[in-house]
């Protein structure tokens, strides 16, 4: 019996770095470089007719740096560029003398910054529990051409692993706060996007080897009003719900990781008008796949 002990526990710490929120057991450095695709399709919709369909899809790179301290607290910054992307504008029914156009979209998105710290106590001896903080600061205007956030983005959660050898159940509770953004549009004049916040989870329930991690990803949120305006038309809404799920492939040791990650995501709002006589819909989809090379030194 104690030497099944013996070998559980080696297989464990041998294949934590294939966990979710991993910290070494002393202060080191990270860092990450990752391809990304991108794909976002929204529709606006009055009497079950699409008057407005917007198609967004692009690829690009991220590089992220980062340093634990302690081996409790993790700080990092990321950066998104997209290398070339295309937007598409499509107008019909009570918007058709709006022109249809496709811009072509490159460049920064603001960088993000992020806070992660791991408590030492935990009632369960595999249970790994902490706070989660990131922040993106409004820098560069936004323009339908770029790909700026143009707005402050703030993220506070609650992350949780439970671990076995051969098993995890991860995920993380969190609020999340957008700012006031305002893009500069191809038509002309701006689109204004008021403050909204969102409250969600996400849960990882994984499969861990010694040199692989195969996780399901899923997890849904509510949102507060989602309301934007433009000289044209405005889409408002009274609260909504987002829904996601996708799957995530990880090889590697304690040094370094490769990562395959594919998410798909649905927002949903419940969209209301001045005339309520009319049937009005908003939703949007997006598809994101990610393969990320990771090194800890």
């Amino acid at each position: 019996m104690k030497i099944l002990f013996v070998l559980l526990f080696v297989s464990v710490s041998a294949n934590a770095s294939l966990y979710n929120f991993y910290f070494p057991s002393e202060g080191k450095q990270q860092f990450s470089i990752s391809a990304f695709g991108y794909e976002e399709e929204r529709e606006f919709e009055r009497d079950s007719a699409v008057v407005e369909e917007l198609n967004y899809e692009g690829g690009g790179i991220k590089i992220g740096y980062g340093y634990f301290i302690k081996g409790k607290y993790f700080l990092g910054l990321e950066f998104d560029y997209l290398i070339k992307g295309e937007y598409q504008e499509r107008f019909s029914e009570d918007l058709e003398s709006l022109p249809d156009g496709t811009i072509n979209v490159h460049g920064f998105r603001e960088p993000t910054l992020i806070f992660r710290n791991y408590f030492e106590h935990s009632m369960d001896q595999h249970y790994f529990h902490g706070l989660h903080f990131t922040y993106n600061p409004k820098i560069f205007n936004a323009h339908q051409s770029n790909y700026a956030s143009g707005r402050h983005e703030a993220s506070l959660g609650y992350w949780f692993s439970y671990r076995r050898p051969s098993f995890e159940f991860a995920g993380e509770i969190y609020t999340k706060v957008y700012g006031r953004k305002r893009v500069d549009r191809r038509l002309g004049g701006q689109e204004i996007t008021g403050n909204f916040s969102e409250v969600g989870i996400d849960l990882k329930p994984g499969f861990i080897t010694k040199h692989f991690a195969f996780h399901l990803l899923g997890g849904t949120s509510n949102t507060t009003d989602y309301n934007t305006r433009n000289k044209d038309f405005a889409r408002l809404s009274d609260k909504g719900f987002t829904i996601y799920g996708g799957l995530s492939l990880t090889y590697g040791n304690p040094q370094f990781k490769i990562v395959l990650e594919s998410i798909a995501k649905s927002y949903v709002f419940n969209s209301i008008e001045e005339d309520l006589s009319r049937e009005v819909d908003f939703e949007y989809e997006t598809k994101y796949t990610t393969l990320k090379l990771e090194w800890l030194f």
